[in-house]
């Protein structure tokens, strides 16, 4: 376990130096532990994972980041809603709309999807006012 938190926090470390062809080699190594059953990888192992996905910004990959955001780690939770705010894919917004309910009771999970919408929307903010933000995504 300990071999492969420190390989997964590594890659996540080491990415942004990569050529770009040894870079796209790592996307599906991601991809392939990530569309693991949720809970069957380590969350100290999926964090950096999550946050190296992220850093490809491709919108396919939010349909392997959205299921995290029902982690029952909140650290978990917390980097799939950066992680998506990174990817800029609009369609993860209920996703996201569902981690600043106050059915979500942990604070940082709530934040950093607020933040992860505003990026989405382009830098507007609305709180934790639900009926906004969906007022805000259904003119998009």
């Amino acid at each position: 376990l300990s071999l492969r938190r420190n390989a997964s926090w590594a890659l996540t470390v080491i990415q942004p130096k990569l050529t770009p062809l040894t870079r796209r080699s790592i996307r599906p190594i991601l991809q392939r532990l990530l569309l693991e059953p949720l809970g069957a990888v380590d969350p100290t192992i999926v964090c950096p994972m999550l946050r190296s996905l992220g850093l490809f910004r491709n919108k396919a990959d939010a349909k392997i980041v959205e299921p995290y955001c029902e982690h029952p780690e909140a650290l978990v939770r917390v980097r799939a809603a950066i992680a998506l705010g990174m990817i800029m894919n609009q369609d993860s917004f209920p996703i996201l709309l569902g981690l600043i309910k106050p059915s979500e009771t942990n604070l940082n999970v709530r934040l950093v999807a607020r933040k992860s919408l505003k990026a989405l929307a382009g830098g507007k903010d609305r709180g934790y006012d639900v009926k906004e933000w969906q007022r805000l995504f259904k003119r998009k």
